[in-house]
């Protein structure tokens, strides 16, 4: 039985281990266990190891990390996928899991920096884990950290974004060592920043974004910032899977809600309140 994003959350969230909770429901979704049961080994590494991963964040921390890991899935069932699928969803992820790690709570100062600091956060930890990898994945261990690590480096919002949109545009069935590798960075694009744009969420993210960077603004203003980032990235959200759940149209409509309830916004809890009787979860 599929199970509902929204409930996938949930259970992430109440969770002492939020990212070794998301791999169990990644690979449940995905059904990946019925291609190799050995997956659970890798689920077993990671949540010994789910500790390195701990940050204090606000919002970039491994509660970040595994909402990520499960929104990657969640997209990831509903694309084009078939080639090298098991390989695939290793790699997907992986970068999900590690495209934040040791995140400085602020935004890069020069393109990739945070990106690259995952990056080898995440050659470290292979370079002790990847022989329990190897056996069960059909991809040289060399290859599977070059493309992760290219994964990571694309989630950088004001480079990386842009460029993956554009590329998927054009490259989305260009095959790199078996895989849709393009398809890949545009899911796991868009599941870095799905939370943020779901109505359900967006004001709560965006509070927790404020936050880190040390702002707290009245909630007007974070309705505003919301709304102004939604509609920014509304058109990022180009991927066969996206528009299989018609997340563009999900956004056009808390755009158009947001635009209609203007007066609401000095009250935050009250408009949230509003928007959880009107919007239908998936």
């Amino acid at each position: 039985m599929a199970i509902r994003f929204y409930d996938g959350i949930k259970e992430i969230n109440a969770a002492e281990r939020p990212i070794q909770k998301a791999w169990q429901l990644a690979v449940f979704h995905l059904e990946i266990d019925k291609i190799n049961k050995n997956i659970e080994k890798i689920i077993e590494i990671l949540g010994d190891h789910e500790n390195l991963l701990i940050n204090s964040n606000p919002y970039h921390n491994h509660y970040h990390l595994a909402e990520v890991i499960w929104g990657s899935a969640f997209l990831a069932k509903q694309e084009e996928i078939k080639e090298k699928y098991f390989e695939s969803m290793i790699i997907l992820l992986l970068a999900a899991t590690f495209h934040d790690a040791e995140h400085l709570g602020r935004a890069n100062r020069n393109p990739f920096e945070l990106e690259k600091r995952a990056a080898n956060f995440f050659r470290d930890w292979w370079k002790n884990n990847s022989l329990f990898v190897e056996n069960i994945i059909d991809l040289q261990t060399t290859i599977v950290e070059n493309l992760v690590i290219e994964l990571i480096l694309c989630t950088d919002f004001n480079e990386g974004q842009p460029q993956v949109t554009r590329e998927y545009s054009v490259k989305k069935d260009i095959e790199t060592n078996g895989l849709k590798l393009f398809r890949l960075k545009k899911i796991l694009n868009e599941a870095d920043i799905l939370m943020s744009c779901l109505p359900h969420f967006g004001f709560i993210k965006t509070s927790l974004i404020l936050k880190e960077s040390l702002r707290n603004p009245p909630d007007e203003h974070k309705w505003l910032l919301l709304l102004g980032f939604i509609k920014d990235v509304q058109a990022f959200f180009i991927s066969d899977a996206a528009k299989k759940l018609r997340i563009d149209l999900i956004i056009e409509d808390f755009i158009n809600f947001l635009h209609a309830n203007r007066s609401l916004m000095k009250d935050g809890l009250k408009l949230q309140e509003k928007i959880e009787e009107i919007f239908q979860q998936f």
